[in-house]
């Protein structure tokens, strides 16, 4: 399996989705994966993905270098909690249908 990445008539990314690994890709469509911590909207250039120009920093005149290496830590490890959050969620389901059952029948 791998990641597709769809985007409009004007380049910008509108969905990714999980596809086979033989997917053949349609208009509008990549493999190309954006880099994360782009600012939204983002733009496919036809090689890359681009993030939108953050206005605060542009009227302030400094350079945009994305965001930090802190930041970047710090949301991927939202993105792992979550993830574990939906595990542990997924499994209390899981426990708490099997005791339905057990008790119905």
């Amino acid at each position: 399996m791998k990641m597709k990445y769809v985007y409009d008539d004007e380049k910008y990314l509108v969905s990714s989705s999980q596809v086979v690994d033989d997917y053949m890709l349609l208009d509008n469509e990549t493999f190309i994966a954006p880099n994360q911590g782009l600012n939204t909207p983002i733009l496919f250039n036809g090689t890359s993905w681009e993030g939108a120009k953050n206005p605060e920093i542009e009227l302030l005149g400094l350079p945009d270098n994305g965001p930090s290496t802190e930041m970047a830590a710090l949301a991927l490890t939202v993105a792992q909690n979550k993830a574990d959050q939906d595990t542990v969620n997924a499994q209390l389901l899981l426990a708490m249908a099997k005791q339905t059952v057990k008790e119905t029948n």
